[in-house]
């Protein structure tokens, strides 16, 4: 299996170089597919990442997995969703993803996903638990998702009443990419993550995976920061949709799933995929 992954960078230097390693240093029986896209850097980010390249060329990695093509562009965009979509358009992987230039995978994240994608066909598109850095690196949370209605994401009730699908620990098989509008895509300044995830839950399940894969650094200066620009884009794509009345007690429900313990979480919803210790595998169902 080949697992193609894009970060995208602009000035993230502090960072850069935390995110590319755990990157290229995932170990398994898997190929990496990386693609590096850089809208003109004026710090020293491209200068780390080239380096990075090299290390590839010179085998450093060679041990670690099935073999590592590192892609780098330096060009200008018109925002993240723009240089997203140039990787987008060049993929050849089984299984893809993307890692902004200040997050970073968790050891054996690939593995976990590859292990998960082979053994389910049914499962087109997971998530992992949810979690949060400081801008340290720290890890300060670790939430398991109760949940994820199909119907609910195409609503949009993830983002604007409850939780973000977290984009960091989400991974989808390529054919998921064959009916997304790539101009759409790219036009995105802040929900582009959304615009993905509104398009695949029209005919996808999302998975949800009982396993640290990635996670979200806090830090100061985020575009995410920006709410409010990102709530009126979000609602855009969902045509300004409004719940129901009933809908909103749905809403209020799945508020309180999030407080349940894991162990009840894990009994309550067939479609996250735990670890059987018995069996020493991954299951899926009660």
């Amino acid at each position: 299996m080949k697992i193609s992954i894009i970060t995208t960078t602009y000035n993230c230097e502090k960072y850069i170089e935390e995110t590319v390693e755990s990157v290229l240093s995932q170990r398994g029986e898997f190929e990496i597919e990386y693609f590096l896209i850089d809208a003109k850097s004026t710090d020293s980010t491209l200068e780390k990442i080239n380096k990075f390249k090299q290390k590839v060329e010179d085998g450093h990695y060679a041990q670690y997995n099935n073999g590592i093509v590192m892609k780098v562009l330096s060009e200008p965009d018109k925002g993240m969703y723009d240089g997203i979509s140039k990787g987008l358009k060049q993929l050849t992987g089984d299984v893809v993803a993307y890692i902004n230039g200040d997050d970073f995978y968790l050891p054996n994240a690939f593995s976990c996903v590859c292990e998960i994608f082979e053994k389910f066909p049914q499962v087109n598109w997971l998530t992992g638990r949810a979690n949060d850095y400081n801008a340290k690196g720290q890890s300060w949370q670790s939430i398991l998702p109760a949940h994820y209605h199909k119907e609910y994401i195409t609503k949009g009730f993830y983002g604007l009443s409850l939780p973000v699908i977290q984009q960091e620990s989400t991974f989808w098989r390529i054919e998921l990419l064959d009916k997304i509008n790539l101009d759409e895509f790219r036009s995105k300044k802040l929900a582009g993550d959304f615009y993905l995830w509104h398009s695949f839950s029209k005919n996808n399940q999302l998975y949800i995976l009982n396993s640290n894969l990635g996670g979200f650094r806090f830090s100061e200066g985020q575009k995410s920061a920006d709410l409010e620009s990102y709530h009126r884009e979000f609602s855009e794509i969902t045509n300004n949709y409004k719940p129901t009345f009933i809908e909103k007690l749905v809403i209020a429900h799945i508020k309180k799933t999030r407080r349940l313990s894991d162990k009840r979480k894990l009994k309550r919803n067939p479609n996250i995929i735990r670890f059987d210790f018995q069996k020493s595998e991954w299951s899926l169902g009660k």
